[in-house]
């Protein structure tokens, strides 16, 4: 919700604002035993600057706004605490808020930093065939479309760092861009608040907040495109076999999404220059209220997913069609005490309240066939689906599916909810693989809870007493409420290491 500011007290403390919030908003960090912190709280952002670049605003109309654009050249460039409004053409290629087009090397000397961009018809800030830019500390609103972005897959070192996107929202599925290289249209329908074609950007602590598809979203292509296809280096560029090496990704956060991180439906499978196995990592990722799931990784290999936070999400890590990958030193909450309040709720299909108080509020919004919402977590079938932290999913066997491992991995919040309401675990498998899925190098150990959860939910009808056994070859459980150290991040800047 956006809202006028009318005054601000003496200390800094306390602002008046022009009209009452309308729902609950969490604004404190949960602390669990043994040092780990969740941090849910909700983020501000401040849309108005006294610079303005306005679009008309009847323009909404037809979605075709201004556009801003700095083009050809490698000199100082500087756009900084400016406004950005109604601007963006859909459907056309190149019209966008903020464009960085073909600018080549720009050694960090091109900086977007401070700006707000909100109610926007494509995009927000993309860079085009340019390297080393900095985006950073930027607030987006309302926005259509895929909002901080690279291009054409050849684009490398550009820094996108402590910037904030809310509300991020699609284009039509009949007003997409046509990629022309290509024939085909982009997916700014099913949009990202960050979107990846090439895995060497740096990507530090910036916050998706909310939006209808993806948080960050990996979407790699075998090739470059656009005008970049054309330049020395790029037919040999293929751009989902590139890794993603120790700190390019660190810091993010992605909550309020169907997904916060994703790798779907390409997939990745990063390698080195002589053709042996990569890694991609993804360092201190924050994700939370997800109603798919806070990581999928998809047809990928090699995901290293290192001193993560998921929490309060239908799934905290799919591995699905993966093989190689791995989460560790890692804390999963299935249910936190940020479940808000059940004012102005839609309860008619939540829990019944005689194994857990209804907590509309806390669930994400999910729509209803009659054109209502509800609050609730998806996931296939019924109610009895699980609340899971790391979910090995179908087709895990069958053409993928070897030496995934999860490691020092700390559970909260994943009590059985009984027989009447959703149950929860640490980790499910799905059924059709529980019987082979340690035949594979698959492991996990070092799982600990810090209370009465739930470590493996194993379905009882799904009649394969075995899988119990079998698993407890391969998985260790520690004791509950063990000395484990904190997951908080030093905030070091991996690019001054």
């Amino acid at each position: 919700r956006d809202r006028t500011i009318l005054a601000v007290s003496p200390d800094g403390t306390q602002v008046t604002l022009d009209a009452p919030l309308e729902y609950m908003h969490w604004g404190q960090a949960v602390e669990y035993p043994s040092g780990f912190v969740l941090h849910e709280e909700a983020e501000v952002g401040l849309l108005s600057r006294r610079i303005r670049v306005q679009g008309v605003p009847e323009d909404a109309n037809d979605a075709m706004g201004g556009h801003f654009m700095i083009f050809h050249t490698t000199r100082e460039q500087h756009v900084e605490g400016v406004e950005f409004q109604f601007l963006g053409q859909q459907g056309s290629l190149g019209r966008y808020p903020i464009h960085l087009h073909l600018l080549d090397d720009v050694q960090n000397l091109v900086h977007v930093r401070f700006n707000s961009i909100h109610d926007t018809f494509q995009r927000c800030v993309v860079v085009h065939g340019t390297h080393r830019a900095h985006v950073e500390y930027n607030v987006a609103f309302r926005t259509q479309g895929h909002c901080f972005m690279v291009e054409d897959g050849f684009e490398v070192d550009n820094v996108f760092r402590g910037n904030l996107g809310l509300t991020t929202l699609p284009v039509p599925a009949n007003r997409r861009i046509v990629q022309p290289t290509l024939r085909e249209q982009e997916s700014d329908n099913t949009p990202a608040t960050f979107w990846l074609n090439h895995p060497r950007n740096f990507l530090l602590d910036n916050v998706a907040a909310g939006g209808v598809d993806t948080g960050f979203w990996f979407e790699l292509a075998g090739s470059v495109r656009g005008p970049s296809a054309g330049l020395p280096g790029a037919d040999t560029t293929e751009p989902r076999r590139l890794e993603l090496p120790r700190g390019y990704f660190v810091g993010n956060t992605a909550h309020s999404f169907p997904r916060g991180l994703r790798t779907y439906p390409n997939g990745y499978t990063p390698q080195k220059a002589d053709g042996s196995y990569g890694k991609a990592y993804y360092q201190f990722f924050t994700a939370y209220k997800a109603t798919i799931a806070g990581v999928f990784f998809h047809n990928s290999d090699n995901q290293v997913l290192e001193n993560a936070v998921l929490a309060d999400s239908a799934i905290g890590v799919s591995f699905d069609r993966v093989s190689l990958s791995s989460i560790h030193d890692s804390f999963l909450v299935g249910e936190s005490p940020n479940y808000g309040n059940p004012y102005k709720c839609d309860t008619r299909n939540l829990l019944t309240s005689n194994c857990r108080p209804l907590r509309g509020c806390a669930l994400p919004v999910l729509p209803l066939e009659d054109g209502g919402q509800v609050r609730g977590l998806a996931g296939p079938g019924s109610r009895y689906n699980p609340v899971v932290g790391i979910m090995f999913s179908q087709h895990l066997t069958r053409n993928r599916g070897e030496g995934n491992r999860a490691e020092n991995i700390t559970l909260a919040g994943f009590e059985s909810f009984g027989l009447d309401c959703r149950p929860a675990g640490g980790v499910s498998v799905n059924p059709e693989i529980k019987l082979h899925l340690f035949d594979h190098g698959n492991v996990l150990r070092k799982v600990r809870t810090l209370d009465a959860s739930l470590p493996l939910w194993l379905d009882p009808a799904d009649h394969y007493p075995s899988a119990n056994n079998d698993a407890a070859n391969f998985i260790t459980f520690d004791v509950p409420n063990s000395s484990l150290g904190s997951n908080a991040w030093p905030r070091s800047d991996p690019l001054n290491e």
